[in-house]
């Protein structure tokens, strides 16, 4: 009688695209709604704490939640998972969620949803509220004017600056650097003018942003010569892709110099673990470019008037004095 031997099949191969930190997990809504509650109560202390006024934290607070909601609100609707928001205190807040795909339109809409439904407030109660308001009120709103216009100027990672990046489409991040240098400048020249040391924190983010765009120029603009797209999402790549697209790294990166020259068994866990973190860094969010030149005109229209309105009812001067006062000048 003949023997067979039968074989237990072979397992697959592992992934060869490292995933050390794999996919971040969407939090349970219990633990998003704790993180909310807790971050909004601090920032209101803190608040409360330094202005010695109720009225004013309570205010501020609230502009802030107006702010964040409107974003909240436009990513629920274009179906954004696991959204949450935290308060930063003393510095504002921010609305987080995931999908795997961004839209240019939706961005936009959701970029914009923040700043503007504010500055359209503030806007319409210049109109509205008689003279001789309370001091706090009058406060209040240009407190809104001032958090509300400053989101929509064109640097990252103000939602201006998302629109604007929106807008460019697929680019290698030059106009980003050269953004982030002007908001550097700027910020050297508000320290200077107001003695608020709030502008130089504005500076530090944009060097640090800054820095990284300008890191990652070399390796893009390789891609875009080689027809490479790298608006893709990292979890999302294949261990094809991933091979392909680590060539680049030596370019973002000299300590990368070893690719092409060791077999990949013959690199360390801890150097596959840094592969990881450069093409993340490398790498942009996916975007659908779907806004004609028409819509493309409209949110620049919006945008335009949306920052402007406050300036045209009571005058530029009066705008900038009273927010140059909120500094104490």
């Amino acid at each position: 009688m003949e023997e067979r031997t039968s074989f237990a099949p072979e397992p697959p191969p592992p992934p060869l695209k490292p995933m050390f930190f794999g996919e971040e997990r969407i939090q349970p809504l219990s633990q998003r709604l704790l993180w909310f509650a807790g971050s909004v109560a601090l920032s209101w202390f803190l608040l409360y704490f330094i202005s010695q006024s109720w009225q004013l934290a309570s205010g501020v607070t609230g502009i802030f939640l107006l702010h964040e909601l409107g974003h909240l609100v436009a990513m629920r609707v274009f179906g954004f998972k696991g959204l949450r928001m935290v308060f930063i205190p003393l510095l504002g807040a921010f609305v987080s969620g995931k999908r795997s795909r961004s839209v240019q339109s939706q961005e936009i809409i959701v970029s914009l949803a923040g700043p503007v439904p504010g500055l359209l407030l503030a806007s319409l109660l210049l109109l509205l509220l008689p003279e001789g308001m309370p001091r706090w009120t009058e406060y209040l709103i240009f407190i809104t004017i001032f958090i509300n216009a400053l989101n929509l100027l064109p640097f990252q990672p103000l939602d201006g600056g998302r629109v604007m990046n929106m807008l460019m489409g697929r680019q290698d991040g030059m106009y980003a650097i050269i953004m982030h240098a002007s908001v550097v400048l700027l910020s050297i020249i508000l320290v200077i003018k107001t003695g608020s040391f709030f502008w130089g924190l504005l500076g530090f983010m944009a060097i640090r942003m800054g820095m990284s765009e300008w890191k990652a120029l070399p390796a893009r603009r390789k891609m875009l010569a080689d027809g490479v797209d790298f608006q893709q999402n990292y979890n999302e790549l294949s261990d094809a892709e991933f091979i392909r697209l680590r060539r680049y790294l030596p370019l973002y990166d000299a300590s990368f110099g070893y690719i092409g020259q060791q077999t990949w068994a013959e690199v360390p866990e801890e150097q596959r673990r840094s592969e990881e973190i450069g093409l993340r860094s490398l790498l942009q969010e996916p975007v659908d470019y779907n806004l004609s030149l028409t819509g493309q005109l409209i949110v620049c229209a919006v945008w335009l008037l949306a920052f402007a309105l406050p300036f045209i009812i009571i005058g530029p001067q009066t705008v900038i004095e009273e927010i140059a006062r909120l500094f104490g000048q």
